[in-house]
């Protein structure tokens, strides 16, 4: 659950629970009888003031959850509650530490209870092993305390735990272009319920399938993408009852070389989009000291980046909300704020609430608090993915007894968004029109992609030209665009609520430059160079406008060995001369055409070396003055290619001005009193 608490147009620091008076060495073993020392409640404190939320902050108490201006829930030891009512407030318990160790008991022997790590490493294992044409499973990355256990530090051998992510789909272990979809447990340790409600779904999905014809047809047309643990060396510090309030990983904050009080990253606060460093090393919701920082974090980047997930839900406790981003600070809208709205509000009026009237509450992330560096941020602001924080129950840790309810209750928003991937939804595949392969293109929507706060832009995938876009039914027009291609002029299409609408879209490649003549002279080069013209052809909507925006040609880059040579301007002719280079060394020349959408692909690579020319007798030159204009002549020099013209005030001078390249035997050229001698030499 996100912790990041603002009041007031204040942002109150993040508060640790402080698990000991100091922060030395202790050892995992010890956590038992030290949380059993120092237990916890959870109180709710009305109406409360700034006053209050200054003590609160001062004291290092870790809130919870705030609501405008209504209640206050924050966690503190039972020692100190007479703290509270010595100051003139009533404080309400709503759970204590005691309570969340009872609730993983059962009170009856037909309940499963909570499942440990082996639990549901042994449940998926199983599950794979029954349905390998639906289900394949994949370790996508370590645990902190496996990379300390891997270092040879045997105080966390108990914890060299993989992180498993179970693939469901047809042709489980096949790549595709499928939608993807993601549901992921136990970010925070101590939410437990979390892993509960992922499996149930996926069991669900498993039972359904080839009984259920729409459940098998979601499972066969979408990659659904289950990671019940995200966190499972704090989860096992949970489960065991070593500390049933732990919340983060284990990293080792404070090089003590095995578990202590004050370790760990929050993982929620831990990715890259908006991270801060939020908090000391020992605050519950410390952040990590740097964004990615933890292997956690970035085994579900990963994922993210080599599938094209569209939406996901990561689970958490408590709060009872369905929560959609951004939420890195106040007043936060998106550019698809509406089709998220719409989402969410479709998952949370699904979900009853557990214990009074009523259903979920969907809304804004930062309406709960602005948290930064959080999981659902990042994967919307950097993947484009409708991510979603799902907080369950009332506790962090509710009475196992509840837990097939709570997971019963949870379903059907889970189906709902695995469901709307395949409605209102614009997909399609973009290629290259002169080769047909696929390739990277951005979108634009006018009215969506240039509204609200930063979101990078949707793009096709690369492996299959494949994109995906969830939008509410209506009309609109896209635009495509990619480097090295005309820009497409906008088109229309529009969505409906009960099917996917497809628009494939091909793109043709800006003109390049082909290298027509190319010579090396005396410590020179020239290149001459043309552009095919560019024939218009239709797209697939059989209408008669072109693929590309017509686009006037600006100029060319020239690229030797890669470097730009003319960064200060862009060259508007078709001759180019690169001066002063060394003779006898090889030089590779690039040429790109430049339009208003950017450069276009490089033209083919000619590599071309400067050769010592001949000095051309002065006896043999003519030199000609007619009102200012200079005209040289000379004797033929045989095999010579060309000549080059240099210009001095003084012969014996180290700096003699190049003045031109030429074919013929003659120069015609402005006099000036600086050119008072002259040098010709023929190139070969």
């Amino acid at each position: 659950m996100m912790k990041d608490i603002f009041l007031l147009l204040i942002i109150l620091p993040l508060i640790a629970v402080q698990l000991s008076g100091n922060f030395g060495r202790l050892h995992a073993e010890e956590l038992t009888n030290f949380a059993a020392e120092k237990e916890f409640v959870a109180i709710r404190l009305e109406q409360p003031t700034q006053n209050l939320i200054d003590h609160i902050v001062r004291q290092d108490y870790e809130i919870i959850r705030l609501k405008d201006l209504e209640f206050v829930e924050i966690i503190v030891k039972k020692e100190q509650l007479p703290e509270f009512t010595d100051l003139g407030w009533e404080p309400e318990i709503l759970f204590t530490e005691r309570e969340m160790r009872d609730n993983l008991r059962l009170k009856t022997d037909e309940l499963p209870g909570y499942r440990s790590y082996n639990d549901v490493l042994d449940e998926l294992n199983d599950i794979v092993d029954s349905n390998p044409g639906i289900a394949a499973l994949y370790n996508i990355g370590d645990s902190r305390g496996k990379e300390y256990a891997l270092a040879d530090n045997q105080n966390y051998a108990d914890y060299a735990h993989d992180i498993w992510a179970l693939k469901l789909t047809s042709n489980p272990t096949q790549e595709s272009d499928k939608p993807a979809v993601y549901y992921n447990g136990a970010h925070h340790a101590r939410e437990l319920i979390s892993v509960e409600v992922v499996m149930h779904i996926l069991w669900h999905l498993i039972d359904s399938y080839g009984f259920d014809p729409q459940i098998t047809y979601l499972v066969d047309n979408t990659e659904i993408w289950f990671i019940p643990i995200l966190n499972p060396d704090g989860h096992k510090i949970v489960i065991d009852q070593m500390n049933t309030n732990w919340r983060k990983n284990i990293r080792d904050n404070y090089n003590t070389g095995s578990i202590s009080a004050g370790d760990g990253v929050d993982l929620n606060r831990n990715y890259s989009y908006e991270w801060q460093l939020t908090g000391a090393a020992n605050s519950i919701t410390y952040g990590g000291p740097f964004a990615s920082s933890e292997p956690e974090t970035i085994a579900l980047r990963t994922l993210w980046q080599e599938r094209h997930f569209l939406a996901g839900i990561s689970y958490h406790s408590y709060g009872e909300y369905v929560l959609y981003p951004p939420g890195y600070t106040w007043n936060l809208v998106s550019p698809d704020v509406q089709a998220q709205s719409a989402l969410a509000a479709a998952m949370a009026e699904t979900i009853p609430r557990f214990s009074s009237p009523g259903h979920y509450t969907s809304q804004h992330s930062w309406q709960l608090y602005p948290a930064t560096g959080t999981c659902e941020d990042d994967a919307y602001c950097n993947h484009g993915i409708f991510a979603h924080t799902l907080e369950l129950a009332t506790v962090f840790i509710p009475p196992a007894d509840d837990v097939p309810q709570i997971c019963q209750d949870n379903l059907e928003a889970a189906l709902i968004l695995l469901r709307r991937v395949h409605h209102s939804t614009l997909t399609g595949i973009t290629t290259d029109h002169s080769s047909g392969e696929p390739i990277v293109t951005e979108l634009f929507i006018p009215g969506i992609d240039d509204t609200g706060v930063y979101r990078v832009p949707y793009r096709s995938k690369e492996e299959y030209g494949r994109y995906y876009r969830l939008l509410l039914p209506g009309d609109y027009t896209i635009q495509f665009s990619a480097p090295g291609y005309f820009q497409t002029p906008l088109v229309s299409f529009s969505i409906n609520d009960s099917t996917r609408t497809t628009l494939n879209q091909e793109l043709v490649p800006l003109s390049i430059p082909v290298i027509t003549e190319y010579f090396a002279g005396d410590q020179f080069i020239r290149l001459s160079w043309e552009v095919p013209g560019q024939a218009s052809s239709t797209n697939d909507s059989e209408t008669d406008e072109p693929l590309y925006r017509q686009s006037e040609l600006e100029g060319f880059n020239i690229y030797r060995d890669e470097l730009l040579v003319n960064p200060d301007s862009l060259l508007t002719g078709y001759i180019f001369y690169d001066h002063d280079l060394n003779n006898g060394t090889a030089y590779s020349y690039e040429i790109t055409a430049v339009y208003p959408e950017g450069e276009s692909f490089p033209s083919d690579t000619v590599t071309i070396i400067p050769q010592s020319g001949t000095v051309i007798s002065p006896e043999t030159i003519t030199l000609t003055l007619d009102e200012e204009i200079l005209i040289l002549q000379w004797e033929p020099v045989e095999n010579a290619i060309g000549y080059r013209i240099y210009a001095a005030s003084d012969p014996l001078a180290d700096d003699w001005a190049f003045l031109d390249y030429v074919i013929d035997r003659e120069w015609v050229g402005g006099f000036s009193e600086s050119m008072k001698f002259f040098r010709i030499t023929a190139v070969y």
